[in-house]
């Protein structure tokens, strides 16, 4: 057994080394950086498309198409169980060798720590799901696809800056299971709604064209939504054919635009104008009469993704272990620093 103990020696020491797990560190954080700006480059919305999806659905469906430009995740996945397993075992060795059981203690909560919040996402990316892109008008109610969960936005807010830029999105958002509220928070950058596995994330918010007032044959029509008709007086009918909203495009239309039409009496004939708030584009002719845009009336409306991720009750324990271990580690560290220059003052 002797000459095998000495082969296995070596082989012990370098996968318990806290120098490998150091260098497995740092080529983690190489592969990242670099992957992570080159894949940024070739598609801005990389890390989004990827959220779309767990990570083990994407990984063994989307990533495969997109090789070589995907080939730094799968070094990124196996770099991370490298560090993973030399963590582990570290904590092994420390088990085996460890003498100063009280003041080397907080080493054990790190290294426990981090072991949990990588089964967290282990057990996320296998088991998780994701919705994307839920969109909610204040005192909506939505139901979440494939799950008894229910979306409630009580009150939506944006706060600006002082030129009037968007700093954040503040959401008064209850979370209900067959009819019940089981959370209730105000969802802002950074701070999702966490109730058990399920987990939901702001993505800001839009204003949308809801309805538009319109004037023909010199009176007010409407305010009308998309696909509204009123009949007028004189026997014509005048009609919301679609909304184009802002950033979208209808043909060579660029929103925000109004497809009107008017149809006269008993159909005998019909036309269509497109109409936007710019200047010369907000009045059109129609059957010699002049059509023009007044207003519109908007709506703000919240975003959010839907994650259920069963991970996550072994993420938050173990975000907490991690940093009563780092703080017992510190005040040893500090404990034998001063008894150190203790000593060294006295001789």
């Amino acid at each position: 057994m002797k000459p095998i103990q000495k082969m296995l020696e070596p082989l012990w020491w370098v996968a318990t080394s806290p120098v490998t797990f150091v260098g497995l560190c740092l080529l983690w954080c190489l592969d990242l950086g670099l992957g992570s700006v080159v894949a940024y480059q070739a598609d801005p919305q990389f890390s989004a498309r990827m959220d779309a999806y767990p990570f083990k659905v994407w990984l063994n469906t989307v990533a495969p198409k997109s090789l070589p430009g995907s080939l730094w995740v799968y070094i990124l996945v196996w770099l991370t169980w490298l560090m993973v397993g030399s963590l582990f075992l570290c904590t092994i060795n420390w088990l085996l060798n460890r003498r100063r059981w009280q003041k080397g203690l907080g080493e054990v909560f790190v290294h426990l720590g981090f072991l949990m919040i990588f089964l967290g996402f282990v057990v996320g990316s296998v088991a998780g799901t994701r919705t994307q892109g839920i969109v909610l008008n204040r005192g909506e109610t939505r139901s979440v696809d494939r799950s008894a969960l229910t979306l409630l936005l009580h009150q939506l807010e944006q706060k600006r800056d002082w030129s009037g830029k968007v700093l954040d999105t503040v959401s008064d958002l209850e979370l209900l299971s067959e009819g019940h509220s089981m959370a209730r928070s105000s969802v802002r950058l950074n701070h999702p709604l966490i109730w058990k596995s399920a987990v939901i994330y702001p993505r800001g918010a839009i204003v949308t064209i809801r309805k538009v007032l319109l004037s023909f044959e010199g009176r007010p029509v409407g305010p009308l939504g998309e696909g509204e008709e009123i009949s007028l007086p004189s026997g014509m009918s005048f009609r919301v054919d679609r909304l184009v909203q802002s950033g979208e495009r209808s043909g060579y239309i660029s929103g925000p635009a109004v497809l009107i039409r008017v149809t006269k009496s008993e159909g005998k004939g019909l036309q269509r104008a497109w109409l936007t708030g710019t200047p010369g584009n907000a009045r059109a002719q129609l059957f010699g009469t002049e059509v023009s845009l007044l207003g519109e009336e908007k709506t703000i409306q919240g975003i959010y993704d839907l994650h259920t991720d069963p991970g996550v009750q072994f993420v938050l324990p173990g975000v907490f272990i991690l940093g009563v271990g780092t703080l017992w580690s510190l005040v040893g560290y500090l404990g034998v620093s001063r008894r150190t220059g203790a000593d060294v003052a006295r001789i």
